[in-house]
């Protein structure tokens, strides 16, 4: 038997001969690709007309390299109610009913899943193995096992009987970090059957998601897309202690940095979840089918579509850590708290950047922050409060402090309705594309650019629907994927139907119509106008002169109905102005100097009535029929006068 020393790499023509004289009865998984003569060579080469090999050590598309990435998958225990069994030492066969999941690390370590959890946390020579089950009845909670499927004889490759883990944020592509004992190799480094969901207790699958679609719900296959031939690091050291119980070190090296593979999903869906199975059904690659027993895993990892490591999202809020190297540009500042995140809402008062837009939010201008609202200071003993609060003393001096809503207002991202207050956005239904955000109907995909293969979807870059099985990629009823190409969920009416920017497609009919339509429901204070959308109610009303538009109700108002003016000042176009400049707007002689009936006349923007009869006849006419009513009476005094002296003389 050849004895090859324990740090070695293996050129891909000794990947052949070694393969041709070498195959041992005693290897530890003996499969399709290591049991035919040609079989490693044409798997490296079938990979290879792929472009999926890499004569390197394994790299990110950011150039961190395995023992850099941010994140390692962490075994998930997708069998709540399974526990711990034991494995008889190195043998392959259990001795209890139940495995999870199993061990082959000659460690002597119970078989839990707290020391698969240890063994698997990280990149460090350290593994275990999965063993493919023989069916797939779960029996309390636990797949039913017996004895590992034998080799070579095929089997069922089913994902929610293998290892799951997390994979710590979004990832595409699943890269296997393998611990092999023995060779040749690529086989022992494509000894696996890789799936991804979104769903870890998934109890189905899609086989063949680049034609049937992907179901985020179901266990997805992945593609066995590139072989990094240097492992993760550029020297190995040698095995510590031979291991020999372990593998049949007589004729193969055990393998502490074995071949780096990388697995994949077509059109760029992201999966927090994956299930490696042991063995290769050859979907993929025929040329790399083995049907091996147990596959050795020291350590797994994520990556995006393009390439770069998985961020992390500790907090699971959707938002990746900001932390992390090669992170989007939107990401979370504080990946320990689900409550911070890009577009939370931010009270006046929080002392942290809850919307990770690098500041707080203080009130504007003279209000103070107070229980979260802004309010202003009390204007002095002589005036009140406005209606609804009342002047206290608080830590922030005297305020307004307010009963209810409705006088004080509510803090960022609320409205008040009823007296309380809500998030802006509630009960909100915005025309066509737009969504709404802060109180306000936007386009959110006006300004976003996605990358290659995404498109824009209420803000967000998401995957086309037909990326999806029909069954899986519009969950909203009455909707279908659309068929004219758009790559968006539609109403069925909708299905391939293209409308202008300014119009949108009723759901009803089919038909592009304008965007206000009756099921349209602005923000509080807006109004929905055709082609625009939802905008202030106050938008293109034109009120007479000394009337103003109410922004609360679109309504023209009188600028003087809610203003009381101290004689003998009066109000004119809602402003208090000294009682000699009512009435500048009528056509009348004017009345005598310091008078308040001014230049009046009859009609103009005069100053209201002040009910104030002291000095110098302060009564002032608002409109023309009252001031010539005053200048009758006037006159009939003068002549009753004259006729009184008449009579006397």
């Amino acid at each position: 038997m050849l004895d090859l020393p324990r740090p070695f790499r293996l050129s891909f023509a000794a990947l052949a001969s070694l393969a041709l004289g070498l195959v041992s009865t005693e290897a530890a998984a003996t499969g399709v690709c290591d049991s035919t003569p040609a079989a490693p060579a044409a798997c490296i080469q079938a990979i290879q007309n792929s472009g999926g090999v890499v004569n390197d050590i394994f790299k990110d598309s950011n150039g961190l390299t395995g023992p850099q990435l941010p994140v390692f998958g962490k075994l998930f225990n997708a069998w709540p109610n399974c526990t711990a069994t034991s494995f008889a030492g190195c043998s392959g066969v259990d001795t209890a009913p139940y495995d999870c999941p199993g061990q082959y690390t000659c460690s002597g370590l119970a078989n839990t899943f707290t020391n698969a959890s240890s063994f698997l946390a990280a990149l460090d020579h350290q593994w275990w193995h999965p063993c493919r089950l023989p069916d797939s009845a779960l029996v309390g909670g636990c797949p039913k096992f017996g004895q590992c499927i034998a080799d070579g004889t095929g089997g069922q490759y089913n994902p929610w009987e293998g290892l799951v883990f997390d994979l710590g944020g979004p990832s595409n592509k699943v890269v296997i970090f393998a611990q092999n004992d023995h060779g040749p190799q690529p086989c022992e480094s494509t000894e696996y059957t890789v799936f991804l969901s979104d769903n870890p207790f998934a109890m189905d699958s899609v086989l063949d998601p680049k034609n049937t679609g992907i179901d985020p719900q179901k266990w997805n296959r992945a593609v066995l897309s590139k072989i990094y031939t240097k492992g993760y690091q550029e020297v190995r050291p040698p095995d510590p202690g031979g291991h020999a119980a372990c593998g049949d070190t007589a004729t193969y090296s055990v393998e502490e940095d074995s071949f780096v593979t990388v697995y994949s999903l077509p059109c760029g869906v992201t999966f927090r979840y994956t299930a490696i199975v042991a063995g290769n059904d050859g979907r993929d690659f025929p040329e790399c089918a083995f049907d091996s027993s147990e596959a050795e895993v020291d350590a797994i990892a994520g990556l995006t579509e393009t390439g770069s490591a998985v961020c992390p999202d500790a907090d699971g809020d959707k938002f990746v850590d900001c932390n992390c190297p090669g992170h989007p540009a939107i990401c979370d500042c504080n990946d320990a708290d689900v409550a911070i995140h890009p577009g939370a809402p931010e009270a006046c008062d929080a002392v942290v950047d809850q919307n990770c837009d690098q500041q707080l939010s203080p009130c504007g201008g003279n209000l103070v922050c107070y229980q979260s609202i802004c309010i202003d200071h009390c204007p002095g003993p002589e005036f009140p409060c406005p209606a609804g609060s009342s002047c206290q003393s608080t830590a922030q001096g005297q305020l307004c402090v307010p009963a209810d809503c409705s006088v004080a207002g509510c803090p960022p991202g609320g409205v008040c309705k009823n007296n309380i207050c809500v998030p802006a956005c509630t009960g909100v239904v915005c025309p066509g594309n737009q969504d709404c955000q802060d109180g306000q109907c936007k386009d959110l995909c006006a300004n976003l650019l996605c990358p290659a293969g995404e498109i824009c979807e209420h803000g967000v870059c998401e995957f086309p629907c037909n990326c999806f099985a029909q069954t899986a990629a519009c969950t909203t009823p009455g909707t279908v994927c659309d068929s004219g190409g758009s790559g968006q969920c539609v109403p069925v009416a909708c299905n391939g139907v293209m409308c202008p920017p300014d119009k949108t497609c009723d759901s009803m009919t089919g038909q592009c119509v304008g965007l206000c339509n009756p099921n349209v429901v602005c923000p509080q204070g807006q109004k929905c106008v055709d082609p625009g959308g939802c905008v202030a109610l106050c938008t293109d009303v034109t009120c007479q002169t000394g009337f103003a538009c109410d922004p609360k109700t679109g309504q023209c108002v009188d600028k003087c109905a809610t203003v009381t003016c101290l004689s003998p000042d009066v109000c004119v176009d809602g402003t208090c102005v000294p009682g000699g400049q009512g009435g500048a707007g009528g056509n009348g002689t004017g009345g005598d100097t310091g008078s308040t009936t001014g230049s009046g006349g009859n009609g103009g923007a005069g100053g209201k009535p002040v009910t104030e009869t002291s000095g110098c006849g302060c009564v002032v006419a608002g409109d023309g029929d009252d001031g010539a009513l005053a200048l009758f009476v006037l006159g009939a005094a003068a002549v009753i006068g004259r006729r009184r002296k008449v009579a006397s003389s």
